[in-house]
């Protein structure tokens, strides 16, 4: 594939998913390109001459978002050669600090003053989290229920940044308190590091708030460790909890991942196969192993919480998120999709949310809804 087509592919599907392509054994980034394909209207330029115009059932705000995500990934690939770990830190700390610093505390500079929170750094169950509650406190209604988020990320990046970007806006709207795990990623851990810390910080949670009113949630690889804990609790015969949301993608379906992946590519896949977000955090799991990887067990799935499930058009992810949902309500799950126009992936959650955008805004209001409808009081 072409650089020309990577950027091309990169700027349609705008995925974010550090894992995508790998450039070293330590050092992961999004596939390279020369120059966007993205104009400032948002028009789409194939290399034949062929353009694609944004989407006229989407929003202005959120054309103008899509063209601020394009540009804003450009800066990420723009890293500069001289760009070097600092004393101590391995390449890929650095490759997170660089996402960080480009990515992540820009965009929450921006979302942090439009909502009314307070973050506060807290260690439960030994594993780094952020607390996020609504300025005022909770409401009445939330007083006996919390959500936790595991962010995105590509299972290499996103840490306490993404989780906080993912977490602002849903405790604010629906004055709930949200923990956000840092958890272990690649590829200094591999699978079950992730679910280990998202059950222990669950445990601990327990000690406080019943399992139906509790809440997990997460975008893109966060999607996949919601539902890789849930399916875990549920083995282990352990409480689960009372609704889970998975966003831009889903735990179900191995290495596959669908139309999308590739009618955004021009036929080749964005992400190949066995390069999912989960990419070298999976190497060493057999993932049709039913005891190793129990998510994949229909005994199993048919047993999940209510469940939300999100996506958009331009979303590489979309069929994993249809085909996640399908595979749920065939099971008997009480299990809710929406996808919304024109949406690249996981332009609500991270990490270019837009406060502005009308369907970011529609996306936390169907989330607060829906844990307000399943959570128990």
């Amino acid at each position: 594939m072409t650089k020309s087509s990577l950027a091309l592919l990169f700027a349609l599907s705008v995925a974010g998913h550090a894992a995508a392509q790998e450039q070293s054994p330590t050092t992961y980034a999004v596939p390279p390109q020369s120059s966007s394909q993205i104009d400032r209207a948002g028009m789409l330029h194939l290399p034949n001459g062929d353009e694609i115009p944004y989407s006229d059932l989407a929003s202005p705000e959120a054309g103008k978002n899509f063209v601020d995500l394009t540009k804003g990934y450009e800066a990420v690939l723009a890293k500069p050669a001289s760009w070097k770990p600092k004393k101590g830190e391995t390449e890929a700390e650095a490759e997170r600090r660089w996402y960080d610093e480009t990515l992540y505390i820009p965009w929450l500079a921006k979302v942090l003053p439009q909502f009314a929170v307070a973050v506060a750094p807290q260690k439960i169950a030994g594993v780094q989290t952020d607390v996020i509650v609504p300025n005022g406190g909770v409401s009445d209604r939330n007083r006996n229920r919390v959500l936790i988020n595991l962010h995105g990320g590509g299972m290499l990046v996103g840490g306490r940044y993404g989780g906080q970007l993912e977490s602002i806006p849903i405790s604010s709207i629906a004055r709930i308190k949200v923990v956000t795990v840092d958890y272990r990623m690649a590829p200094e851990h591999q699978y079950p590091a992730a679910e280990e810390d998202a059950i222990a910080v669950y445990r601990e949670l327990l000690k406080t708030y019943k399992p139906e009113n509790i809440g997990i949630f997460g975008c893109s690889s966060g999607a996949w460790v919601t539902g890789t804990t849930v399916a875990k609790l549920i083995a282990a015969g352990q409480p689960k909890p009372g609704a889970i949301g998975m966003f831009g993608w889903g735990p179900f379906g191995r290495d596959s991942v669908g139309d999308s992946n590739h009618i955004f590519s021009g036929g080749k896949p964005f992400i190949p196969a066995g390069k999912g977000p989960e990419g070298k955090y999976t190497a060493k799991l057999n993932m049709g192993d039913g005891v190793a990887y129990p998510v994949e067990v229909p005994d199993i799935q048919r047993q999940f919480p209510p469940s939300l499930l999100m996506s958009g058009t331009r979303d590489m992810g979309l069929s994993r998120t249809a085909f996640a949902h399908s595979l749920l309500v065939d099971l008997g799950v009480d299990a809710d999709l929406h996808i919304w126009e024109g949406a690249p992936h996981c332009s609500f959650a991270q990490p270019f949310v837009d406060p502005a955008v009308p369907e970011s805004r529609q996306a936390w209001n169907v989330m607060a809804k829906f844990f307000d409808k399943h959570l128990g009081q």
